[in-house]
């Protein structure tokens, strides 16, 4: 039994793609990310570092965890 088809996440060719609902999509979830982040009380953005990290090194929860 298979998890999940795989094919699902290929990338499509470009010609296929809807560049406009793209557009609004990537800006609607980008306004909902600052939106929230704005509610835990960071900044709109996240600073940049020196480092790359999958984990926001800002918020004290995971600062002081055993991920990092």
């Amino acid at each position: 039994m298979r998890l999940f088809d795989v094919h699902q996440f290929e990338l499509p060719e470009k010609e296929v793609i809807d560049w406009d609902k793209t557009k609004r999509e990537i800006g609607s979830m980008f306004s909902s990310y600052l939106v929230s982040r704005e509610r835990m009380g960071l900044t709109r953005m996240s600073p940049i570092h020196s480092t790359y990290s999958l984990l926001d090194q800002d918020i004290p929860e995971i600062k002081h965890s055993s991920f990092v």
